[in-house]
């Protein structure tokens, strides 16, 4: 590959000498084997710790009740960015059969502990690309049919404020 086309920038950012760097986050098992487990621009940066977006929706979306999900950072004064986990119900399941103290403890057995999510939010539906993906940058930005407010696990109640997201 010589480059992006037209993108200078972006180009001189992927190169490291003749290297690409792709931004392909990838793990190796015991057997040598590599695996892609995510994206460089999928991770949440809280506190000095980088969190794996995939990761974290991997372990929540094993509920029973989730539908879809999708997580993003929420800008943080003290850390830098928190999680939040965005869900879809199943069709005929509601909050109460999913509570945020649910999903927190689900997250809790699954995840260490500075990957678990701080905030939790339902949704009736999440905005797409045209690919029929979750369009995260628009999640973040608000869009999307909430059903709910946002859970703040650190108050451990809902509050309708959202700090700005990034």
């Amino acid at each position: 590959m010589q480059g992006y086309y037209k993108k200078t920038a972006e180009t001189q950012a992927a190169f490291r000498g003749k290297w690409f760097r792709t931004g392909d986050l990838a793990k190796c098992n015991a057997d040598g084997y590599y695996f892609i487990v995510g994206r460089i621009k999928e991770v949440i940066r809280r506190s000095s710790e980088n969190i794996s977006i995939s990761e974290v929706e991997g372990a929540i979306v094993t509920l029973p009740e989730v539908q879809n999900i999708a997580v993003h950072g929420v800008d943080d004064e003290k850390r830098g960015e928190e999680v939040k986990i965005c869900i879809i119900l199943k069709s005929g399941k509601t909050v109460e059969d999913l509570p945020p103290v649910k999903v927190l403890q689900h997250a809790s057995a699954h995840l260490a502990r500075f990957k678990v999510p701080r905030y939790v939010q339902y949704y009736r539906s999440f905005p797409l690309t045209a690919s029929n993906k979750v369009a995260r940058k628009r999640l973040r930005e608000g869009a999307g049919e909430t059903l709910s407010e946002v859970y703040d696990s650190t108050i451990g109640n809902w509050t309708a404020a959202m700090t700005h997201t990034t």
